[in-house]
């Protein structure tokens, strides 16, 4: 069990007031700079022990806090870097490119349990997108080559930004993905983060739901630093081994050959928190879900604080 001290600089007042105060001028605000971060984040996945894809995504982030109110927090990201094997597939992160840096300038608090509570400049984010959506989209040479080769997948994508920017649920629950807010959002809590769930889709098997457990434990402190460690169990209770092997058998057994194994998940996340201010100084997490020895999607995840 962690010790749990109070951070210091976030989280709603008790009556909500500072909050009330600022909503409907969220966005004429001034922030004070207080972190910046860079990532990394590589995906491989493997098919019969041999690399099939990999993509490497360099970001850079800014953190500040409102002036008047230390608990607002302002999200900007400064640099989106990205490289791929097979190098075509880059093509598609050429869509992907502007729709990040349009949703990852937020201004927002947070709550405990490491979640978002209210996006303040969400309708900003949907005048963006309807912006992008209706006068820039249509330029991007790998849209203009998707929508002549399928006039459906180009109209999934306007339908997934639609939706995705038409509720601030939706849009929390994307940014909640990301890996950097993913760490952000918890290591901000502090010690006084308690066990959680997360669900998500399974990236090998459509439509499987994925329940796992997490528990926190302290690693390491010193006079001015604290490590944490996030370890997740995944929770079978809804998984059918029958149901998975089907699938399998429907999707990777015509190219793999072998046998259905067994399906598992790693869920695995390292933080270091500055005990002074309570700001995340680095992390590393490692993802992965797997049919052994058959078909693996391993993601390594690493943040490191720059300087402002």
């Amino acid at each position: 069990m962690v010790a749990k001290r109070k951070n210091s600089f976030l989280f709603e007042d008790s009556d909500g007031s500072v909050i009330k105060s600022v909503r409907q001028q969220a966005e004429k605000l001034e922030f004070s700079k207080i972190a910046r971060y860079r990532c990394s984040q590589i995906t491989v996945t493997q098919l019969n022990g041999e690399v099939t894809f990999s993509a490497e995504i360099g970001a850079q982030y800014l953190l500040s806090t409102a002036k008047k109110a230390a608990n607002i927090l302002h999200v900007k990201l400064e640099d989106y870097i990205y490289q791929t094997d097979p190098k075509a597939m880059e093509a598609a992160l050429t869509l992907v490119e502007p729709l990040e840096y349009l949703k990852n300038n937020i201004i927002f608090t947070q709550n405990r349990k490491g979640e978002f509570v209210e996006i303040f400049n969400f309708q900003r984010l949907t005048r963006e997108w309807e912006n992008f959506r209706d006068n820039k989209l249509s330029q991007i040479e790998f849209y203009q080559k998707l929508k002549e080769q399928s006039t459906k997948a180009a109209e999934d994508i306007i339908n997934t930004g639609n939706m995705e920017f038409s509720d601030p649920v939706n849009i929390k629950s994307t940014l909640s993905r990301n890996l950097f807010y993913h760490i952000l959002l918890r290591a901000n809590v502090g010690e006084e983060l308690d066990n959680y769930k997360v669900s998500q889709l399974s990236q090998l098997f459509p439509n499987q739901m994925l329940y796992t457990d997490v528990t926190i434990s302290k690693v390491s402190e010193d006079a001015s630093t604290i490590t944490l460690q996030l370890v997740g169990d995944l929770n079978r209770e809804n998984i059918s081994d029958e149901n998975l092997k089907k699938q399998y058998d429907e999707l990777y057994k015509p190219v793999i050959k072998f046998n259905f194994s067994e399906f598992d998940q790693i869920y695995r996340i390292i933080y270091t928190i500055d005990l002074k201010t309570g700001l995340l100084i680095d992390a590393k997490a490692y993802l992965s879900e797997s049919i052994k020895n058959n078909y693996e999607s391993v993601t390594n995840f690493d943040l490191r604080r720059v300087e402002l």
